[in-house]
């Protein structure tokens, strides 16, 4: 929070630890706190989360990307990479982490689609300051997808609706419910 209140790496925050707010900075600390001891995720506090290497801006309403989701890209690549593969479909692609990922490691032609508008804006915004070619567009699953692809990925809503009660609060009462909830899903 401090870094990201006083602009600074955690290295300065090493270096200067006996540094004292001014009155501003120490208005947005607490209101940030506050926020946060409310169980909102600091993903949706500062607007970005990092993955892998990037930093991607985060609409509150978009699923957060999970740095175990980093594993799924590292297979990805190795696989477009061993393979020679040409092309590559993200369905439910949210801040468009993944194929973003997959296209800066790979150059792959890159296609990614989600149901929700203000994902596809997300990724959008995303790929165009990340320099990354991808084409996004809505589409349910297949539903608006044409051609064929070498290899699809997708990390659909897996969650029975009985346990979502059991998440973590900054999940449950937060995170978009059509990202994570089983029986969402427009089939």
């Amino acid at each position: 929070i401090l870094s990201y209140i006083l602009d600074k790496d955690m290295s300065f925050l090493y270096a200067y630890g006996d540094l004292d707010l001014n009155k501003d900075q120490e208005k947005d600390f607490f209101k940030i706190l506050e926020r946060r001891k409310n169980g909102e995720p600091l993903q949706y506090i500062f607007g970005y989360t990092y993955f892998m290497t990037e930093k991607f801006l985060i609409y509150r309403g978009v699923l957060i990307p999970r740095s175990d989701t980093e594993n799924s890209v590292e297979t990805i690549v190795n696989k477009i990479k061993m393979n020679r593969l040409k092309s590559f479909l993200e369905i439910g692609c949210g801040s468009g982490a993944v194929s973003i990922m997959v296209n800066l490691l790979t150059n792959i032609k890159t296609c990614a689609v989600d149901i929700s508008e203000l994902a596809i804006k997300n990724t959008l915004i995303n790929s165009k300051q990340l320099n990354a070619e991808i084409e996004v567009f809505k589409s349910n699953l297949f539903e608006n997808v044409k051609g064929k692809y070498d290899i699809i990925y997708s990390n659909p809503p897996y969650i029975p609706t009985c346990e979502i009660k059991n998440l973590q609060e900054e999940v449950k009462n937060f995170e978009p419910l059509e990202a994570l909830d089983l029986s969402l899903i427009h089939i």
